[in-house]
């Protein structure tokens, strides 16, 4: 089970750093400097002073826990459709419930010619309406067989729907409005409420015109369906 753990966009990685203690010598005289000089370390502290050096990790280096897109349960592929020319690889990694809900995990991977800094996600690669104040693209979650669809929270009036949102939306999701690489992957996170039915697959729409996933396989763990009102409710609030 994953955690309500949000790594917004961005805590994916754990820097190592490496310490070095400065050493500093004494002062005396020449005699003594000269002396101390010619003393030949000793071996067993050499040795462990060379074990250290090849146990210690560089420093700036860290693990990189970027989901592969080529391990995602399902991919697509779609033209950009803003100003910059090139090709989005969109790939889902997963529908894992957890106490928090469904948390849905999609990386997006650019191909496009790059001269010099690097595309904008939202106005360079897709150029939705209000671009400039776009924060989110919200996916929507369907169950087809039982007509329900779940939707990603956010603090607005019109909390339903799926596609860009503005920053004021304050959504459970993390934010694309970032500059990506050619080549590089940007991973995207959100949370829907748990499905309220006994289902094994749904649907999943991320990007507006894009193809969406289909009978995607649900990762209960040891969670069951949730219960967001209706029936039951009803029958305690009647026996009051």
């Amino acid at each position: 089970m994953r955690s309500g753990t949000r790594a917004t966009a961005a805590t994916l990685g754990i820097m190592a750093v490496l310490g070095l203690n400065a050493c500093a010598l004494t002062e005396g005289d020449e005699e003594e400097v000269e002396q101390a000089s010619t003393v030949e370390p000793d071996a067993e502290t050499a040795a462990q002073e060379d074990s250290a050096d090849e146990d210690a990790p560089a420093a700036g280096t860290g693990e990189d826990t970027t989901p592969d897109p080529d391990e995602a349960i399902q991919t697509v592929t779609y033209d950009m459709t803003g100003p910059t020319e090139g090709e989005m690889t969109m790939a889902l990694h997963g529908l894992e419930v957890s106490d928090e809900g469904m948390l849905v995990t999609v990386t997006f991977a650019p191909e496009y010619e790059q001269d010099g800094d690097p595309a904008h996600f939202v106005r360079d690669m897709h150029d939705p309406e209000y671009e400039n104040i776009t924060e989110y693209l919200l996916p929507v979650v369907s169950d087809r067989a039982n007509l329900k669809a779940y939707h990603v929270p956010r603090e607005q009036q019109m909390n339903y729907g799926g596609g860009w949102f503005p920053s004021a939306a304050q959504a459970w999701a993390s934010s694309v409005n970032v500059n990506v690489h050619s080549g590089d992957t940007l991973t995207m996170w959100a949370y829907v409420p748990t499905p309220e039915d006994d289902i094994d697959t749904v649907d999943v729409a991320v990007t507006p015109g894009a193809p969406e996933f289909r009978d995607v396989e649900i990762e209960w763990d040891d969670h069951s369906p949730a219960d967001h009102g209706g029936e039951d409710e009803a029958a305690e609030d009647d026996d009051e």
